[in-house]
């Protein structure tokens, strides 16, 4: 049963690197209006610390009126995109793999 879990499995173009996966899980780590915290940005870090193979983020609401709980990420205007770009950023992407 577990012969395959620490293997890669590609998806199409996406090879991932094993088959452990991290759920989403809302951690409400964000500003009130949907910006990232550091601690956010923090959070999931230290999960791509980790080793996981995959990682699913909470929720992103894509409007003010989609928030499902306080303190979500936002993705509806330019200032929340901006602070979400950190999760992109080279430092983070070093412990992707």
């Amino acid at each position: 049963m577990f012969k395959k879990l620490f293997h890669p499995y590609k998806i199409n173009q996406c090879v991932i690197p094993n088959r452990l996966v991290v759920p989403a899980m809302v951690a409400n780590y964000c500003h009130r209006d949907g910006t990232a915290s550091d601690k956010y940005i923090a959070y999931h870090e230290e999960k791509a610390k980790g080793g996981w193979g995959l990682i699913f983020t909470e929720d992103y609401a894509i409007n003010e009126h989609a928030m499902g709980y306080q303190f979500i990420a936002g993705l509806w205007n330019d200032e929340q995109i901006s602070s979400h770009k950190n999760l992109w950023s080279p430092p983070f992407l070093q412990h992707r793999f």
